[in-house]
């Protein structure tokens, strides 16, 4: 068994580590609030706007759109070559969350003959470097965005599958289901389809032209989708980072219990010690 004096030790350093973990773990929960309430309230935003997207496109003339703009191109194969912007924090210390994401995003490109990354947070940034992949361009994660933020790289990804001839744009990121369960997804994000779930929509009638009112629109889906994920991860985040630091600052508390227990045994077993020895003594000396 140690001595008591390196049980101290332990002991102390990991307090302070508990008192450092118990921190983190409310910086993560005040933020949560805030980041979860925003998450929440733009998804409903954006299935409303998807809802309109496939009511329009099922409406419109497909071939038109496809031969107007790039963002409508079909192709024989989509895995081709293919554009992923990837999601993730600027830190680690939130669980498994980071190689959840990693997981899947390694399982969705074995598939792709050609692939190229847009990295939005510094943890995919470094993973695409240190794996040699080819990286086109990165972006800042914030724990704020503004409008420009967003349209920067929602102009940036339009303009690269438009000039470049991606088959198609992959977004990866980390979904807010709930503060316990977070989930890595990959959604499609160009170029754009005709939904295959319902086509019985009813025939719009397009003012002033399909085509203008299309082409307005679907730079602001766009937009409109990164926002929603980037909002879900930053969610997410804070979630997995809250959740972690919780089970960090128990099994602290736990080990000094342990510890402390130890530590109590210890001492027992030098007092003891000296008391036989007292005894021992004094026995000597009697005789």
């Amino acid at each position: 068994m140690a001595s008591t004096k390196e049980l101290r030790t332990r002991i102390k350093s990991i307090s302070n580590t508990a008192k450092v973990t118990g921190a983190m773990q409310m910086i993560a929960a005040s933020k949560l609030r805030k980041a979860q309430n925003s998450a929440e309230n733009y998804n409903i935003y954006s299935r409303n706007y998807e809802n309109i997207k496939n009511s329009i496109l099922n409406s419109a003339d497909f071939h038109l759109l496809s031969e107007y703009s790039g963002l409508f191109k079909t192709y024989e194969n989509y895995d081709e070559n293919v554009l992923y912007l990837v999601i993730s924090s600027n830190r680690g210390l939130s669980g498994p969350l980071f190689g959840n994401l990693v997981k899947a995003l390694v399982t969705n490109t074995q598939k792709v003959n050609r692939k190229s990354f847009v990295s939005l947070g510094k943890k995919i940034d470094k993973y695409i470097n240190s794996r040699n992949l080819d990286l086109l361009n990165n972006f800042e994660m914030k724990d704020e965005f503004i409008s420009e933020d967003i349209a920067q790289i929602s102009n940036y990804i339009i303009t690269e599958f438009v000039e470049n001839q991606y088959t198609s744009v992959k977004l990866v990121y980390s979904h807010f289901n709930s503060v316990a369960n977070q989930k890595a997804e990959i959604i499609d994000l160009l170029p754009f389809k005709q939904s295959e779930e319902n086509h019985n929509f009813s025939n719009h009638i397009f003012e002033p032209n399909q085509l203008d009112l299309i082409s307005d629109f679907a730079p602001k889906y766009v937009f409109i989708m990164i926002y929603r994920c980037i909002l879900d991860s930053l969610a997410s985040e804070h979630a997995a980072r809250m959740v972690a630091m919780q089970n960090a600052t128990d099994n602290a508390n736990e080990l000094v219990d342990d510890l402390t227990l130890d530590l109590n045994k210890a001492r027992q077993e030098t007092i003891t010690s000296e008391l036989l020895d007292l005894v021992g003594g004094m026995s000597a000396i009697k005789n």
